[in-house]
């Protein structure tokens, strides 16, 4: 009797591989994953661990603990090297990880591949805690920004995960666990707009409400408050990100592309000049990279928090003005019922000084609920349609030909 072959359970995640940090939002999880895009290569490991390490791993920390070695992938040219990935690094005293440079494009950076594949296998572990060894099966919804739109650049960033890959995470003491993730389908969207479909809908397929001010006039001076979706409402997306700034023009989901525009301005080189000129006063308490920024700016617990961010209003303000400028020149081509929905995580860091350079719009303006993980449950929502599984279907055929 032939034993009947088992199907594969295969996972699908929306992953925004961003300049900054990866953000994954996988099918089924609660909430989003994100680990900064950056990396220490290690030298010379034994292997042995460390006796005396208190650190305990676990899969719901295990984010916060990449010693990965990459065995074998195709993404990568070089393999069998071990990194340390996203907050590990913060352990390394006074090492300046490797961070994404600027104008880096995604779909070639070795950095962004590393990272994603660790965010793959952190989801691979979360979802077999007990197992000494893992294979896990995967669909990617991927993307790239708006002036990175290239089909070849697109098919690349897709086709470079599109297999299998081989990882070791390495624990502490010294033991390690062997991840293999297989990416069975994988395809590009354009950043920007992709996150219409976390705007519009809700996981489930379901309409999102929002609730807005119309009808804004000398004789209707509050306006009138209204109960609305956005599947068939013009939008303006202003997506912030590390390296980019995407202004995507909606109707719903439906892309304009002509009307849109992507920059190269993003939240890094506001960082990057902060911290120049942060480290030239705070000898004793240096910021050596993004991820460690990141890290105070937004815990508050953290000693100098408050410092940090009253030190960075200042240069806030200067590149904020650019990205108010840059919204308002395509919002004042649109319909006056069109929306402007901000997010990514710009958007958190740049809110406050936002709202008072776009207040003549501020009935039109919404901040996204989650905007750190817009583009990637959008990408996730677009995963989990007809659409996705049919273009999924379409590839395996074309290539058991």
């Amino acid at each position: 009797m032939t034993k009947k072959k088992t199907k594969n359970v295969v996972r699908k995640a929306g992953v925004d591989g961003g300049n900054g940090e990866l953000k994954v939002y996988f099918e089924g999880a609660d909430e989003g994953l994100a680990i900064p895009t950056a990396e220490l290569i290690v030298i010379n490991a034994n292997g042995k661990g460390n006796f005396l390490a208190t650190d305990v791993v676990t899969p719901k920390n295990i984010h916060e603990h990449l010693d990965i070695t990459f065995v074998s992938s195709k993404a990568l040219a070089k393999t069998n090297e071990r990194y340390h990935i996203g907050k590990r690094t913060l352990k390394n005293m006074g090492a300046k990880p490797k961070e994404t440079p600027k104008h880096a494009q995604k779909h070639t950076s070795e950095i962004v591949a590393r990272t994603v594949l660790a965010g793959l296998l952190v989801d691979a572990v979360r979802n077999n805690p007990e197992s000494k060894s893992i294979t896990a099966h995967y669909d990617l919804d991927l993307a790239l920004p708006l002036n990175q739109i290239d089909e070849e650049a697109f098919q690349k960033h897709a086709e470079r995960f599109i297999g299998t890959h081989e990882m070791k995470f390495h624990y502490p003491n010294g033991e390690e666990l062997t991840v293999t993730i297989v990416v069975e389908f994988a395809m590009t969207l354009p950043e920007g707009a992709v996150g219409s479909y976390a705007i519009v809908y809700n996981q489930d397929g379901s309409l999102k409400q929002y609730t807005i001010v119309e009808d804004i006039n000398d004789e209707n001076p509050e306006g009138t408050i209204t109960e609305v979706t956005f599947d068939d409402r013009e939008l303006l997306l202003g997506d912030i990100g590390a390296g980019s700034l995407d202004c995507a023009v909606m109707k719903g989901v439906d892309f304009d592309y002509s009307n849109s525009e992507g920059f190269e301005l993003g939240t890094k080189e506001s960082v990057s000049k902060i911290r120049t000129e942060w480290n030239k006063l705070q000898k004793q308490d240096q910021i050596n990279s993004l991820t460690q920024f990141t890290e105070i700016y937004s815990n508050t617990e953290i000693f100098n928090s408050a410092k940090l961010q009253n030190f960075s209003t200042m240069y806030l303000n200067d590149d904020a003005i650019v990205i108010a400028d840059s919204l308002k020149s395509i919002y004042e081509k649109m319909p006056s019922r069109a929306r402007i929905v901000l997010y990514g995580g710009g958007a958190i860091l740049y809110k406050n000084a936002l709202l008072p350079l776009l207040e003549e719009y501020s009935d039109k303006v919404i901040f996204a609920s989650n905007p750190k993980f817009t583009t990637a449950e959008g990408l996730l929502i677009f995963a989990l349609t007809p659409a996705f599984e049919e273009l999924k279907n379409n590839y395996l055929e074309a290539i058991s030909v």
